[in-house]
């Protein structure tokens, strides 16, 4: 019912949401999530309890660092995906054997701090009732607060990002698994509020091809997200993630209406993209002079440099 006005009755009210047989219409939806830009980031603790901290003033409200961003790619999740490829497989081959006393290399830990830097801090802040700040806040003396994350839960998102898209792409007949091995959690037990680190993990190589669906659902029945209807403009759903990972996920399930929409490893930059078309191999990324980065000629360049260096050194 597009331009439609409304006057507030519960009638009207009805009329827009429903179709002729009472059933909820299928509504246009626009999705969001928070990007909480903080750029003193520092690592903090050790082991088990180590975490990414940011600092920033006191007298700033955390509220003015929130930016809500509108998807209609899925950017987040392509991100995720890249991470995933820079960093090093010891993490999670650690974070599966639970072996999450052991540290981890500083190398990671710079990688993911220059990702948040870019793209935000990763989990909704927990707001509380009576301060009315949020959680894990320190007051240090030099009137600075610093909110952080625990890295162990920030690798176990990244991998369960990692794993739905894989799950995904084997469902959607796109890709098969890596030679590599990844680990994946299973279902809780004891219902959906079971910590991490209490889940039985196992090599997803392992898992039978007809578990992979019900796998794949039950890693979404786990995001959190809210939703509301807006008549801004025209009626639609306005729906807004709860975190960065959770937003991932959201963009993941958006990929499933249009599975055409195939999604790549570029062979120069090892990013991941989403393909313009079926023969597309390279990446459309442009370096801040709005060149292109990434093209065939530049591999074939790439390639005869390296040689040329192999049989200097012969």
């Amino acid at each position: 019912m597009k331009n439609r006005k409304i006057n507030g009755t519960k009638a009207d009210a009805e009329m827009i949401v429903t179709n002729e047989n009472g059933n909820l219409k299928r509504l246009p939806s626009d999705f969001y999530y928070d990007k909480i830009e903080l750029r003193n980031y520092e690592i903090c603790g050790q082991s088990s309890t180590q975490m990414i901290c940011a600092v920033y003033d006191c007298g700033l409200d955390l509220h003015k660092l929130i930016t809500p961003i509108q998807c209609r790619t899925p950017d987040l999740l392509l991100q995720m995906l890249t991470l995933k490829g820079e960093l090093s497989n010891q993490p999670f081959e650690l974070l599966a054997k639970k072996y999450n006393d052991k540290i981890i290399s500083d190398n990671d830990l710079n990688i993911i701090i220059k990702w948040c830097r870019k793209n935000g801090y990763p989990f909704k802040p927990i707001v509380t009732a009576k301060t009315n700040t949020p959680f894990k806040l320190m007051i240090q003396p030099d009137y600075k607060q610093t909110i952080g994350f625990f890295i162990w839960d920030f690798i176990y998102s990244l991998n369960e990002t990692y794993c739905a898209f894989l799950l995904f792409q084997n469902l959607v007949g796109q890709d098969k698994l890596p030679k590599e091995t990844v680990y994946i959690s299973l279902p809780p037990k004891t219902g959906p509020e079971t910590e991490w680190r209490d889940r039985e993990f196992i090599k997803l190589q392992d898992v039978k091809k007809d578990e992979f669906k019900s796998l794949f659902e039950n890693k979404y029945q786990e995001i959190l997200f809210t939703n509301r209807i807006s008549v801004k403009d025209e009626i639609h759903l306005e729906v807004k993630a709860e975190s960065l990972f959770d937003a991932a996920f959201y963009q993941l399930a958006i990929l499933l209406n249009n599975y055409s929409k195939e999604i790549r490893i570029c062979p120069l930059c090892n990013k991941y993209f989403e393909v313009a078309h079926a023969n597309q191999k390279y990446c459309l990324n442009k370096n801040e002079y709005g060149i292109r980065t990434c093209y065939p000629q530049k591999k074939h360049k790439r390639k005869k440099l390296m040689e040329q260096k192999n049989n200097s050194q012969a």
